[in-house]
């Protein structure tokens, strides 16, 4: 019974799991490892960056670090460009932005298929027009969300893309709230479900072992009166 018991839990756990699992998104926009960025700002680039992929096979990335340890911003910005493999996955015209915390700097690269376009030179006044206002008051998320819009309005005017630009995140908010509570319904159901499951299953097997016990004891009386019958007749 021990075991039916842990069995039972272990797949409450896995459907639980499997709900979360099953809502991860398929592309990677934000890496906010950092935790700077909110969860409304992710979906909003992540929605929007969809569109601007599929129309032009590019995606502002954004990616955020506590701290880049002995190396400088740029050289971290390079290195982590480099192992994400962002040049070999279909994003040789991808912006890739780059958030630390500890050390209150920020960079960008730009790939290789639109730095003729978009030079170094505009990436930096952007960064410096929409980026370091809200970035240098440690409003991050406001940062992220501007740099983002400025970036996507250059696909915008050079592509035949149009992704729905804004600054107010309230709709995101409240998709991530609508879909957290739907989340935590259907993991409820779960584990009602399975609490159900689980009494019916030990409710059966106490019945059983009853049952039977009760077989044995009829059996025993049985073998008992059998034997007092033997014994007067004999």
């Amino acid at each position: 019974m021990k075991k039916l018991i842990c069995m039972i839990l272990i797949i409450c756990s896995v459907c639980c799991i499997s709900v979360s699992a099953s809502e991860d998104e398929e592309f990677f926009s934000v890496m906010d490892n950092a935790g700077m960025i909110s969860d409304e700002t992710e979906r909003y680039i992540y929605t929007q960056n969809n569109i601007i992929s599929e129309d032009t096979g590019a995606r502002i990335i954004i990616t955020t670090e506590k701290t880049t340890g002995e190396l400088s911003v740029n050289e971290y910005a390079a290195k982590l460009y480099d192992d994400l493999g962002i040049e070999h996955i279909g994003r040789e015209n991808s912006v890739f932005i780059f958030m630390c915390e500890s050390g209150d700097d920020y960079s960008v690269i730009i790939s290789d298929g639109i730095s003729a376009a978009m030079t170094d030179k505009f990436a930096e006044q952007c960064l410096v027009k929409f980026m370091e206002p809200d970035f240098a008051d440690g409003d991050y998320d406001k940062a992220a969300v501007k740099i983002f819009n400025a970036f996507a309005r250059w696909y915008t005017d050079r592509y035949d893309t149009h992704p729905k630009l804004t600054e107010d995140m309230s709709k995101y908010r409240n998709i991530i709230k609508d879909e957290k509570e739907q989340k935590h319904r259907r993991t409820t159901l779960i584990v009602v479900a399975v609490i159900f499951a689980t009494v019916g299953v030990l409710s059966a097997i106490i019945y059983i072992r009853r049952k039977k016990r009760l077989m044995r004891l009829q059996k025993k009386r049985q073998e008992r009166r059998k034997r007092y019958m033997q014994i007067r007749q004999g």
